[in-house]
């Protein structure tokens, strides 16, 4: 094996699962049950050339219930895997986990985090949307000092010029070295609010996003700069590679709509009332277990969301659905 790569390779037979913000209901999650990457929310990001390695979509494997994106060197190249939700699976507003067990050597860094597809723009607009690095992990930075156990959260914007501006919150003292840990972000229209395994790490109301983003999993590697230098000979090749980032979930639960249900006595029917956001599309949801995603759910209608509350009468509920719930977008 390659000198100084400083390898913590740990499967945690538990993985913590902090509770989402009270009200906020589970729209989406990927638990990579499936025996490969499900192509109708993620896609093989970035194949090519970037910065110190080739991505490609044979660094990235569904095993045993985890997503693997795995970090290798085969003639000479270094090979590692970026995948997102780009043109699939779009949010905004709510709060987004993942469950994660990174990999650490030398030269490589992984990253769960959001993008939007204008955040190129230089107007200083929050509807361009903002990078929000909802957690980025590294083994050692670039004067080689220890970032075995911790991490930073970080938001770029402006674009990736002159114009650009950060901010970001790091710590070494994370405990995250070993085993998977749990990254959180809650996103407001007025505020990010960052955790580690349920505890609140950084808040920051600088520049936000207003714009619909996508989920990235990403690994990368570059040779003498953020994440210090690839070890010489590079990293071990695929078959024997330790340096793999493992990911348990993703989920994603939309904030609370404000919502009143009245049962009307004659016939039994029910009507919604509702309000949101005027201009945004909404979906009213019927279910018989709370617990399942979204998307797994009835819709109802569809439609607008106007000034003022919308009411909507669902004549089948003499037939006994016991939750309802608006979802946009």
């Amino acid at each position: 094996m390659p000198a100084g790569l400083c390898l913590a390779c740990f499967l945690a037979s538990t993985i913590p699962s902090p509770a989402a913000p009270p009200g906020y209901v589970l729209q989406w999650s990927d638990d990579f049950t499936n025996q490969s990457l499900n192509l109708n929310c993620w896609s093989y990001a970035q194949t090519g050339w970037r910065r110190s390695a080739y991505n490609t979509p044979s660094a990235v494997a569904v095993t045993n219930g985890c997503l693997v994106i795995s970090t290798y060197t085969a003639g000479g190249t270094n090979f590692t895997g970026f995948i997102d939700t780009a043109g699939k699976v779009l949010n905004s507003y709510g709060y987004y986990e993942a469950a994660i067990q990174f990999s650490n050597a030398p030269g490589n860094w992984s990253a769960f985090w959001l993008q939007s597809p204008f955040v190129g723009n230089t107007n200083n607009n929050p509807t361009n949307g903002v990078e929000t690095d909802i957690f980025e992990h590294r083994c050692v930075d670039a004067n080689g000092n220890s970032w075995l156990n911790g991490g930073d959260h970080a938001l770029h914007w402006n674009g990736y010029g002159a114009a650009e501006q950060s901010r970001s919150w790091s710590s070494t003292n994370l405990g995250v070295g070993r085993g998977f840990h749990v990254y959180g972000l809650l996103w407001t229209s007025n505020r990010y609010t960052f955790y580690v395994d349920g505890r609140i790490t950084w808040t920051t109301n600088d520049l936000v996003s207003s714009a619909l983003q996508y989920i990235r999993l990403t690994s990368e590697v570059q040779s003498n700069g953020w994440a210090g230098a690839v070890p010489s000979g590079g990293y071990p090749n695929a078959a024997n590679s330790p340096l793999k980032m493992f990911v348990d979930y993703v989920r994603y639960y939309a904030p609370p709509i404000p919502l009143e249900l009245n049962r009307t006595a004659a016939t039994g029917a029910v009507i919604l009332s509702f309000s949101g956001e005027s201009g945004k599309n909404y979906r009213v949801l019927a279910g018989t277990n709370l617990f399942l995603p979204r998307t797994n759910w009835t819709i109802l209608a569809g439609g607008t969301f106007g000034p003022g509350w919308i009411n909507y009468t669902d004549d089948s509920a003499v037939i006994p659905r016991k939750f309802y719930g608006i979802a946009s977008p």
